[in-house]
């Protein structure tokens, strides 16, 4: 599983290895001022990495939790679109420096410039279709596993299986299904938006985790008896469909 920390170490490297390249083609190989360029694009980096990743969060959780966004919701999809953003605004200045450039090694420091943009951009994309990919993946075999579960009731209904019983053993494959499922995601990131969403939703970052988590979730909408068995063993086997959609589901 990939992390922020992760990210923000490949960012923060990618950054000074741009800003000494530049540097170090721009003065004409002072090593110097190259190192203090590199660092500078370092943590300009870094932070623009992390200002991204966090608006890309926090619209993700207001998605959500409160406006049930679909196919926008994943925070990885929506940071990459601010990026995207942010890298347009830097070619975009790259390009009005080339209009100013007065020497040779001026202009070539800046094609070297925009470059790095270009690749940094296209590392992004690529990043952001393989988190896609993956965790598509993941919810696909999330739902199939809540799928089955109205074919497994059948069958304990046919061997006589009490009604609790039965809404045990749906409410235990489906948090089975849940963890393996959060265990597999590509990214952190990701995983700590639908933790944001369940504090908003049920107050736990877990949300229905536990067996008395669940009962007491479905008490509290009223249900008893039977029919607080079968609404969970009814519940089993739904899925979030704002997080569906954001996993291409």
């Amino acid at each position: 599983m990939y992390s922020a920390v992760k990210i923000g170490v490949a960012t923060a490297l990618a950054g000074f290895l741009a800003g000494f390249t530049v540097s170090y083609i721009a003065t004409e190989g002072d090593v110097k001022a190259s190192l203090w360029a590199g660092a500078a694009s370092a943590a300009m980096s870094l932070a623009v990495a992390t200002g991204v990743l966090a608006a890309g969060l926090l619209t993700s959780i207001v998605g959500f939790g409160i406006f049930g966004m679909g196919a926008f919701a994943s925070p990885i999809f929506i940071s990459f679109i601010y990026g995207s953003a942010v890298t347009g605004y830097f070619i975009w200045d790259t390009g009005n420096a080339f209009k100013v450039a007065e020497t040779e090694a001026e202009v070539l420091a800046l094609e070297v410039q925009l470059s790095f943009l270009v690749v940094g951009w296209g590392v992004s994309l690529g990043y952001t279709s393989v988190n896609s990919r993956i965790n598509g993946i993941v919810r696909g075999q999330y739902k199939a596993t809540n799928r089955a579960i109205k074919g497994l009731n059948k069958q304990w209904i046919s061997e006589g299986v009490p009604l609790s019983v039965r809404a045990y053993r749906a409410w235990s494959i489906r948090h089975a299904a849940l963890v393996k499922a959060r265990n597999a995601m590509f990214n952190s990131v990701e995983v700590k938006a639908l933790e944001a969403r369940n504090v908003l939703k049920y107050g736990n970052k877990d949300g229905l985790f536990s067996w008395a988590k669940t009962l007491e979730y479905y008490k509290s909408k009223g249900f008893q008896g039977n029919q607080l068995h079968e609404e969970i063993i009814a519940g089993s086997q739904k899925t979030n469909q704002a997080v569906d959609a954001a996993s291409g589901n």
